[in-house]
């Protein structure tokens, strides 16, 4: 039997389930249990950022794509496995297989958030002890949205127009 052989013989359909529920398992690990991907563009602090929640579509897509993946180009289809509980056997390996790579995923997207989230605590002023602590232990979009909350917010206004109510008037009433 050809490796193209093989690889048309195996059960795809369990292959890419259990992948499917490994990236399902992971986003109910990491708190990702929007079944959409969320992005939002950031202004605040330095810069622009992009923040972006991967979702459970998403991971259970990376999850079966990760399994598939593996089953395919890892030569495992050239393997003679025979039995009754095969569907199982490949059903619990391509779940595991489909748990890290989903988790190596929102695994990059949470090390983006805890940066954006280290940049806008650092611009903040002074932070109470209580929400020091609640960062300490929250997941990784909580801390960012935690210090998002704690930068300043400052005013733009465009360059040579003044706006009526924004305090101008009052603080330099002999540049008008």
């Amino acid at each position: 039997m050809s490796y193209t052989e093989a690889l048309a013989a195996l059960p795809w359909d369990w292959i890419l389930l259990g992948g499917a529920l490994g990236g399902a398992l992971n986003a109910a690990s990491s708190s990702n249990l929007r079944l959409f991907p969320a992005w939002s563009l950031d202004r605040r602090g330095i810069g622009t950022s992009h923040v972006v929640r991967v979702g459970l579509l998403v991971s259970s897509a990376a999850g079966a794509l990760g399994s598939a993946g593996v089953w395919a180009v890892g030569g495992m289809a050239t393997l003679s496995i025979r039995g009754d509980d095969l569907p199982f056997r490949l059903l619990v390996a391509s779940l595991l297989v489909g748990f890290v790579t989903a988790r190596g995923l929102t695994s990059e997207v949470d090390k983006v958030l805890l940066r954006l989230a280290v940049r806008s605590a650092a611009a903040a002023p002074a932070v109470h002890p209580e929400i020091a602590e609640a960062i300490d232990h929250a997941p990784p979009y909580a801390v960012y949205k935690m210090a998002a909350d704690l930068a300043p917010r400052r005013r733009h206004f465009p360059p040579g127009r003044i706006h009526v109510g924004s305090g101008f008037e009052e603080a330099h009433p002999h540049r008008l």
